[in-house]
């Protein structure tokens, strides 16, 4: 099983409120816009979720 696997599945079974999101055309790294990896559209999808999640925590 996968790290990422293991984490998802140790959530769930912990009852944990949680998200998973994943860019599956992205590769490591894909919103280092100084690396050759860089994918825009991904990157712009995750900023969303990220203040999403940061306005709805610190809020």
């Amino acid at each position: 099983m996968e790290g990422r696997e293991k984490i998802i599945e140790t959530m769930q079974q912990a009852n944990l409120k949680h998200k998973v999101v994943l860019y599956e055309n992205a590769d490591h790294t894909f919103m280092r816009d100084d690396g050759h990896r860089f994918d825009p559209v991904a990157t712009d999808a995750a900023w969303h979720e990220i203040t999403a999640f940061l306005q709805q925590v610190c809020a």
